[in-house]
């Protein structure tokens, strides 16, 4: 898929050397993350691939100062529209989470406050970051769930989540992330657990938010066949360092690593 990148405008994400690192048991840190460096563009859609503890969670979390004590997190640059956010104070990155950079995490169920409507939830993201009125933000919400494919608008605002299915709950999270009109939505595995149907359907939401809200997309999945189905580029993590990157039809074509060439085959259902 083509992506719509303003080279003049400059990367609208940068990370420089970012290094994630926990302390180890012999006093030697263990890097979880190690030396990791790539761009996002505006409207960009970026995948980024590896098995599970690779460290495609913790570089999404590093990007907003949410990766959970006692790792260090190091990096020369984490600039987002031009500003270093490295070392960045915890009020500086609060007023970034939802507003500028919105986040989907891997399990819909916990995302959600299981006392609060799922309406309730979209109006309150709305007004933190916007200051609109309550009946503003009411229809903002409902155009949001409307944009999200999801049928009947209003049944879903006054549900509880727990009464949606698998998929109604992560269309209505991504209504969610994207209610305060974030320039970068991270997408943390959104179609994990859901079947195959459900999956082209999230895959779709996601391209209809970058051709319709002009949102950026860094797409997180274990899955080299989900990010290859939308993502411009793709970034191949293993043991949280960046071993490929390219188009999905180069890395298809003429994976260099032995371990992108297992992606790629399991990505194309080929057997051993």
């Amino acid at each position: 898929m083509a992506g719509s990148t303003d080279a003049a405008d400059g990367p609208l994400l940068e990370v420089e050397r970012l290094t994630i690192a926990f302390p180890g048991r012999d006093g030697t840190p263990f890097r979880a993350v190690n030396e990791l460096s790539f761009r996002i563009g505006h409207r960009e859609i970026v995948g980024l691939v590896g098995e599970s503890g690779s460290g495609k969670s913790l570089t999404a979390l590093a990007l907003v100062g949410l990766v959970p004590s006692p790792a260090m997190v190091s990096a020369a640059a984490l600039r987002f529209e031009g500003r270093n956010l490295a070392g960045a104070g915890e009020p500086e990155l609060r007023r970034l989470r939802g507003a500028a950079i919105g986040f989907v995490f891997q399990e819909p169920m916990t995302a959600f406050n299981p006392v609060l409507t799922v309406g309730d939830q979209i109006v309150e993201a709305i007004r933190a970051h916007g200051g609109s009125s309550h009946r503003a933000a009411r229809s903002r919400a409902l155009d949001l769930l409307a944009l999200a494919a999801l049928e009947s608008p209003r049944r879903v605002f006054d549900s509880p989540p727990h009464r949606l299915s698998g998929g109604q709950r992560q269309r209505a999270l991504l209504a969610v992330a994207v209610a305060a009109g974030p320039r970068l939505l991270v997408a943390d595995e959104p179609t994990s657990a859901l079947d195959s149907l459900v999956q082209s359907q999230i895959l779709d939401l996601l391209a209809r938010f970058r051709s319709e809200l002009g949102v950026a997309i860094l797409l997180i999945s274990h899955d080299l066949a989900v990010v290859g189905a939308l993502a411009d580029r793709v970034l191949v993590l293993r043991g949280g360092a960046l071993v490929e990157e390219g188009s999905w039809e180069s890395i298809a074509d003429q994976p260099c690593e032995p371990y992108t060439r297992e992606l790629v085959a399991a990505a194309r259902g080929d057997g051993p």
